[in-house]
């Protein structure tokens, strides 16, 4: 049953946390690179909400090496990735959210 598996499950010390994340979300040496890079970033990213204003300065840059707005406009001109308006946010900015064209709601 699913109690029982759940209570197979453990948690994993802070530091294997601490360890894993970085890799895992691709910061730092794990960036990813070029399109290809870019496509994978989206996809682990996808429906996501994040701040439009942050998503091409912040978020997209520190997981993909030499990220530049180009590579986002080629996956989304080409069909391969689209995002959505999530909401509203303060000022001029707002949420949005990132899709490989296959799994789009």
């Amino acid at each position: 049953s699913l109690a029982a598996l759940r209570q197979e499950l453990e948690p994993v010390p802070p530091a294997a946390l601490a360890s894993f994340l970085p890799q895992w979300q691709h910061f730092g040496s794990h960036r990813l690179r070029g399109i290809d890079g870019l496509a994978r970033a989206v996809e682990q990213l996808q429906g996501a909400p994040v701040p439009a204003s942050a998503l091409e300065k912040l978020i997209l840059p520190s997981r993909v090496l030499g990220y530049t707005p180009a590579m986002l406009d080629e996956l989304t001109t080409t069909g391969e990735a689209v995002w959505a308006g999530a909401g509203a946010l303060p000022g001029k900015d707002g949420w949005v959210s990132l899709y490989l064209a296959d799994s789009a709601p």
